[in-house]
C-alpha cells in the first residue's frame, strides 16, 4: 500500500457506491483527483439523490470547483483530513467557500494482520437465506437484499447477531477492485450494547475478510465508535469533514 490515504479513500468510495445502490444504480466517478458519488442516469431529473464529492490532498477552492461544475443538483462535500492536518483548519477554509461543517467521521483501517478473539451472548452468524434477509430488512426498514449478497461467494456479505431468536445487531463487509473491503451498516441496538455483541461481529467479518484474501478493512466512524474500533485492531489515519452549501441552489 504505497499511498495508504488514497488506497482507503478509493475503497470508501467505491464500497459506499455498492451500498447505495440496493434502491437505485449508484456510481464513483473520478475527475481530476476528485471522486463523484451519485446516482447513475434517471428519466426524471427530480428524483436524483443528493451527490457527494470526495477528496484529499486537494485544495478547498478546487474540491469545491469540480463538485460545482459537475453536480446535478444537491451535493456535500467529503473533505479527508490526515492525522497529521489540522481539521479545524480544513473547516474554516471551507466556510470562507460558502460551506458549513456538518459533521466529522474518523477514517480507520484494519491491515488484518492481527484479529482479537471476541465472544458475546448473541449468536453470529452470515446471512445467507431469504428468511434472514426478510427479517433484517424489518429490523433495518430498508428494502430486501437481492438474492445475488446471500450466496456463499458473494463479495458483499452480511452479518447477524442474534439473542433469543432477535436481531439485535449487524454489520456488512463489501469487497472493492482495491483487494480491501468497506465496513458498513454496522449497528447494536441500544438495549445490547456493552456485551461484546458488536465486537464479535466485528472480529467475525474481519476473519472472514481474512480468509477471502482481503488485505485491509477500512471504515468511517462516528465518534463514539472511534473508541470500540481500536480494540479491534483498527488505526485512524484521518478525518472526513462534511460539508452543505450554506445556501441552496
Amino acid at each position: 500500500m504505497k499511498n495508504p490515504m488514497a488506497f482507503a479513500v478509493k475503497t470508501f468510495v467505491l464500497g459506499h457506491a455498492i451500498s447505495k445502490s440496493l434502491t437505485h444504480p449508484y456510481e464513483a466517478v473520478s475527475i481530476d483527483g476528485v471522486w463523484g458519488l451519485r446516482d447513475k442516469e434517471r428519466s426524471n431529473p427530480k428524483n436524483y439523490r443528493k451527490e457527494e464529492w470526495v477528496g484529499w490532498d486537494i485544495e478547498p477552492s478546487k474540491l469545491v470547483r469540480i463538485a460545482t461544475e459537475n453536480t446535478r443538483g444537491w451535493h456535500f462535500l467529503g473533505a479527508m483530513i490526515p492525522n497529521n492536518e489540522d481539521p479545524d483548519a480544513g473547516r474554516d477554509a471551507y466556510k470562507e467557500l460558502g460551506y458549513r461543517l456538518l459533521s466529522t467521521e474518523p477514517l480507520f483501517v484494519q491491515d488484518l494482520k492481527r484479529i482479537p478473539n471476541k465472544t458475546s451472548p448473541a449468536k453470529i452468524s452470515r446471512m445467507k437465506s431469504l428468511e434472514q434477509s426478510l427479517a433484517y430488512a424489518k429490523e433495518a426498514r430498508i428494502k430486501p437484499l437481492p438474492n445475488s449478497v446471500l450466496q456463499s461467494d458473494s463479495t458483499w456479505r452480511h452479518y447477524l447477531a442474534t439473542l433469543d431468536e432477535q436481531i439485535v445487531g449487524w454489520v456488512s463487509s463489501i469487497q472493492t477492485s482495491t483487494g480491501a473491503t468497506w465496513c458498513a451498516n454496522f449497528v447494536v441496538r441500544e438495549a445490547y450494547r456493552r456485551q461484546g455483541i458488536g465486537s464479535a461481529l466485528l472480529a467475525q467479518m474481519l476473519r472472514d475478510d481474512r480468509r477471502q484474501g482481503v488485505s485491509h478493512s477500512i471504515l468511517l466512524s462516528s465518534h463514539t465508535g472511534a473508541h470500540v474500533y481500536p480494540k479491534l485492531g483498527y488505526q485512524q489515519i484521518g478525518t472526513l469533514l462534511i460539508l452543505a452549501p450554506k445556501k441552496r441552489a
